[in-house]
């Protein structure tokens, strides 16, 4: 999300299928309309629970507790926790779980932060599972959840490893890789059945390379202004990398990344919405697990985009600054193997459309899976 502005300005700075589904007709949509969310699912989606070990997991009390932030108030200072002013930022903090995997490539151990809600809900639907973008934390999803869950969905967003508040522990793959292992061993070890892959910016690169690496976990991906064709990172030199990495903690840099954000920039690229946005780098271990991923060359993931075969939603605000809407020309030329595409435009909508069209983002969002 702003991360992924921050990137770029710091870049420029430095030099099984779903019977539901039947038609590969590419529907592209451009209509705002009123939504009210949708309890009543009919459809069958054929869910197919897997075996999976779940780890011990410790959530946090109610939000209506004032002990409710502990957790994150363990993760970053407390000081900067308090500062937070948007109710629905202060919901999910509240709302935070913790749940340690285990990675099966090298049995290292990861705890893990997530949210998980809406599992009370029956509904014949996969989880939802938000993947957040670069450099950034599932509070970037915080407009969004609670409209997903009042549609029906059980709806999960997960900081992977070397983001948000998930640990950072020196000797981990913070790259791609370890980023689908980490995924992966979320999904098998704590969901324990297949998914809807959300990916926002950067996360959409990881939505994509878990759909088409770990297929049989996805049955559906939804791409929100996805990075899908900008291939890898840029490079950095000791002992210049700490240096670029500080950079992008910096609050003129971030102010800089969420004005090349929003549409709506007096109602959305506030004060309080950076002090949301570079809450994780107050983490630690951030800047080693952010080098550490810009080292590791990033995300190559075009070549796999036509290999996708379960149905795509895109989701992509109009004024988009950081990734133009000639990207979705480039998604439907290329997700020719997906069983069906949906394309919407949100217009007067910039790089964030879940969070500053989060009402028509979850209407589209439902609309899909009806």
């Amino acid at each position: 999300m702003v991360g992924s502005a921050a990137f770029q300005v710091a870049q420029s700075a430095h030099g099984s299928h779903l019977h539901t589904f039947r038609t590969n007709k590419i529907q592209v949509c451009r209509v705002q309309s009123t939504w009210a969310p949708n309890r009543a699912r009919s459809r069958k989606w054929g869910l197919c629970v897997m075996n999976g070990r779940v780890v011990t997991a410790s959530s946090a009390a109610p939000s209506s507790s004032t002990s409710s932030l502990s957790l994150i108030e363990k993760l970053v200072p407390a000081d900067a926790v308090r500062e937070i002013e948007e109710p629905a930022a202060r919901e999910m903090l509240a709302s935070l779980k913790q749940v340690t995997l285990t990675l099966p490539r090298t049995a290292q151990q990861v705890e893990t932060t997530f949210i998980d809600q809406g599992a009370e809900l029956v509904q014949p639907l996969p989880p939802v599972l938000l993947i957040p973008g670069f450099d950034s934390s599932i509070l970037e999803y915080r407009r969004l959840v609670p409209l997903l869950v009042e549609a029906g969905f059980r709806v999960l967003a997960v900081d992977l490893v070397g983001l948000g508040f998930t640990s950072r522990e020196p000797g981990l793959d913070f790259g791609p890789l370890g980023r689908r292992e980490h995924l992966e061993a979320f999904v098998k070890q704590y969901v324990k059945q297949p998914v809807i892959a959300c990916g926002a910016s950067l996360g959409g690169a990881a939505a994509i390379d878990f759909a088409v690496n770990c297929a049989e976990w996805v049955r559906a991906m939804v791409l929100i202004d996805a990075q899908g064709f900008i291939e890898g990172a840029p490079k950095l030199f000791w002992p210049l990398d700490q240096l670029g990495i500080a950079v992008l903690k910096t609050k003129p840099l971030r102010n800089m990344a969420n004005q090349m954000s929003y549409t709506d920039k007096t109602r959305f690229a506030t004060e309080d919405a950076l002090r949301i946005g570079r809450l994780h780098c107050f983490a630690r271990n951030w800047e080693l697990a952010s080098v550490e991923f810009l080292r590791s060359g990033g995300y190559r993931v075009s070549s796999l985009i036509g290999q996708v075969k379960q149905p795509v939603l895109i989701l992509w605000g109009e004024d988009d600054q950081i990734l133009e809407l000639k990207y979705v020309d480039q998604f439907k030329q290329a997700l020719t193997q997906a069983e069906s595409l949906r394309v919407h435009i949100l217009p007067e909508c910039g790089h964030v459309p879940h969070l500053e069209k989060p009402q028509l983002t979850a209407r589209y969002f439902s609309q899909f899976f009806d």
